[in-house]
């Protein structure tokens, strides 16, 4: 995420629910080796958005946490659904570095941790 405020914000409305699963999800993309990006600015995005929401959310830093996530995604799946999905597994070249200079997500993301410490 840039420095600058964009000119038009977009914004997207979650539930908290849907924050804390959505949240769960890219926690995990953004560790995994295996997912490929057609390019940079896609893996800086994902990692922009984990970032807000973690300023967001409580939940990750409780000790409880994994019973927060699957009490949220029970309210969110739908039952007829759950066991049809296939379980994919994303695949391709491993993501690149991180070696970058901080962003003012990453900033954020730090001040926020060690306020919670």
């Amino acid at each position: 995420m840039s420095d600058r405020q964009p000119d038009n914000p977009v914004q997207i409305l979650l539930s908290p629910d849907e924050a804390l699963v959505f949240y769960n999800w890219l926690a995990r993309v953004n560790k995994s080796e295996e997912l490929r990006f057609e390019h940079q600015a896609e893996q800086r995005v994902l990692w922009d958005i984990e970032c807000i929401l973690e300023t967001k959310l409580v939940e990750p830093f409780k000790p409880d946490y994994d019973a927060f996530v699957q009490s949220a995604r029970d309210s969110i799946a739908d039952p007829e659904v759950e066991d049809l999905l296939p379980r994919t597994v994303m695949t391709g070249v491993a993501c690149a570095a991180r070696s970058r200079a901080p962003t003012a997500a990453d900033r954020r993301k730090n001040r926020y941790r060690a306020s919670t410490r």
